[in-house]
């Protein structure tokens, strides 16, 4: 079993300040008769304006605490982080095309005694926010985090951005690189993590909307300064609306690390707010081994649904 009893509390003053807090404790019992108990507790704060924003957050789970109801990626973890960032708004006629300015401030500091160390990670950086909802942000991370019992160096540098080039066209992209972990729990060492990003919007007309995105990531072994992998993710997106109740949406995406295609078609019909109508059709395609060699994709699955809903009002 697993059993979690718990409570939270919200509050708000003004329009401005606002937070949270949570408590939860569980008690768990595995088949073999192994039993674990454990709290949570976490508290928020955010505190904004159109000058400045400042938020926070601390949160303690203990080593024993699990609640299979939720997505909870760590126990065994006492970690807070901290946000502040300025707002600025250039009024001179020469700087229209800025409409903000955004440095700020991220800062998180954790123990993990599961992993048996401390991490820390500190982000200062910059978003600028243009006319034709154009926007770019440059970041600059560095600190260290423990797995396995080891200390490793993280960290990144990032640019991204994008605009709406056109009233039928928006392009975006981004690239970051660092330090960072494999994490292997046996044999984890310090590699260096590189990545870009390239997306793609087209609209041509009210019915047509077409996404395209991609991107590649590779990771070096610093010690050996060999390629440990490079993988290329492409995604395909194209809905097609007939009328304003029906469309249909097609969706690709190739990934390179498990070789395999995924291709999914759905079509929608919406009778009236909340009475819907779904059918789709999905199908993973991946290499077939003949002769021990890896030649070409076939299909390894399937699955067809279908889904009805229906709003009655009373």
């Amino acid at each position: 079993h697993n059993r979690v009893v718990g409570g939270d509390a919200a509050f708000k003053k003004g329009e401005h300040f606002q937070g949270s807090a949570s408590f939860l404790s569980s008690s768990s019992r595995a088949l073999d008769g192994e039993s674990k108990n454990g709290r949570g507790a976490q508290a928020y704060y955010d505190y904004s304006t159109r000058r400045f924003t400042v938020a926070g957050q601390a949160e303690h789970y203990d080593s024993g605490f699990r609640m299979d109801t939720a997505f909870i990626n760590r126990v065994g973890l006492t970690r807070g982080w901290q946000y502040q960032a300025l707002n600025f708004y250039p009024s001179h006629p020469r700087y229209r095309w800025i409409k903000r300015i955004n440095p700020f401030f991220w800062v998180t500091g954790a123990e993990d005694r599961t992993q048996g160390g401390t991490e820390l990670f500190v982000l200062p950086a910059v978003r600028f926010n243009f006319t034709r909802s154009g926007y770019l942000r440059v970041d600059y991370g560095t600190g260290h985090e423990t797995f396995a019992g080891r200390k490793f160096e993280t960290g990144r540098m990032m640019i991204d951005g994008g605009a709406q080039i056109k009233r039928w066209l928006n392009v975006g992209g981004g690239t970051q690189g660092g330090p960072a972990i494999f994490y292997d729990q046996e044999a984890p060492y310090q590699g260096d993590r590189r990545s870009m990003n390239l997306r793609i919007g087209l609209q041509p007309n009210a019915r047509v909307n077409s996404n395209t995105s991609y991107s590649f990531v590779t990771f070096k072994n610093r010690a050996t300064d060999l390629n440990v992998y490079r993988v290329h993710v492409l995604n395909l997106r194209n809905t097609y609306q007939f009328t304003p109740r029906f469309f249909m949406r097609a969706v690709t995406q190739f990934d390179s690390s498990r070789k395999r295609v995924l291709a999914d078609f759905l079509a929608s019909y919406e009778l009236s707010p909340g009475t819907v109508f779904h059918a789709g059709y999905g199908s993973l395609y991946g290499r077939a081994l003949e002769e021990l060699s890896f030649d070409r994709y076939t299909a390894t699955a399937r699955a067809l649904f279908l889904k009805a809903s229906y709003l009655a009002r009373f």
